[in-house]
């Protein structure tokens, strides 16, 4: 097994990629799609769109045991209580998986009749803490476990809030336990240095883990994690190509000193990603 943590800093200033990854819509493992062969982590997405799909630990151990790749699962803790999460936990360490990314989830819409209910017995800050304890022996009820897992826990940043809102979430994450840090994709590197910035200021230190900084491969007409500002579109509208425009992006985060990458591919409508483009981009960045 390897922590995501302790691989990325065998590779200071290369390039480095958590690819996003969606489970399939289905319950055969022949619809898991190969996964890009450049990234260094597949990052597995927990019913992304708030769409049925196979659970992302389930995935992510299918991928790592057949496609012998490293691996991250998502945990929403929107959707499980206390018991069910502490236990997903131990049963992902039991199928050798050791890297997680807690979030909450997205908010189910209250106009739909069908929407399930939300659960929220943790925040992610408390389930990081949970997970934390876990580690070092002990479940949420006091209780000491036969033995302990070793699981690297990640979070979530979301740069198109306030910083200073962020920084204050992020210094309380990494105090309850989080190693490092996953954003949503931005595409204004200043962001990066406003939150850094914001967050030295609210802790007193710079940030001691690892961020890896989201960046989204965009098309027209397709699912974004984020606002896609204006001059993308017309970049986009006037030809250029979805690649260039990411690849343009990226290296203005290489020259901040930013060579942790978090990437999204490209999402069309209905969900489907393109893999192999992203596979191509990362392939190209890492040659570079």
């Amino acid at each position: 097994m390897v922590k995501v943590t302790e691989h990325c800093r065998k590779t200071t200033g290369a390039p480095y990629f958590i690819c996003d990854y969606s489970p399939p819509k289905s319950g055969d493992a022949n619809d898991i799609r190969k996964i890009p062969g450049n990234a260094d982590f597949i990052s597995v997405n927990s019913n992304p769109g708030l769409s049925v799909r196979a659970n992302a630990v389930a995935v992510a151990a299918k991928i790592k045991s057949e496609q012998n790749c490293n691996v991250i699962y998502t945990i929403t803790t929107r959707d499980m209580n206390r018991l069910a999460l502490d236990s997903l936990v131990l049963g992902s360490s039991v199928l050798g998986l050791q890297n997680v990314i807690v979030v909450r989830g997205d908010d189910f819409p209250p106009s739909e009749c069908t929407s399930p209910t939300a659960v929220d017995d943790y925040m992610p800050t408390h389930l990081i803490s949970s997970i934390a304890s876990l580690n070092n022996g002990v479940d949420f009820r006091n209780m000491s476990l036969e033995s302990s897992p070793d699981i690297c826990i990640g979070a979530a940043l979301d740069l198109s809030n306030d910083v200073s809102h962020e920084a204050v979430l992020a210094c309380r994450k990494v105090t309850s336990g989080a190693e490092y840090f996953i954003t949503q994709p931005t595409f204004d590197v200043t962001q990066a240095q406003l939150f850094c910035d914001a967050y030295k200021t609210v802790s007193g230190t710079d940030i001691q883990v690892p961020i890896f900084w989201g960046i989204q491969i965009p098309i027209l007409q397709g699912i974004s994690f984020t606002q896609i500002p204006e001059k993308v579109i017309n970049a986009l509208n006037c030809g250029e190509t979805p690649l260039d425009i990411a690849m343009s992006l990226y290296q203005e985060f290489r020259s901040a000193g930013l060579h942790n990458i978090y990437l999204v591919p490209t999402i069309e409508q209905g969900g489907h990603r393109d893999y192999e483009l992203a596979d191509q981009f990362m392939a190209i960045a890492k040659n570079q």
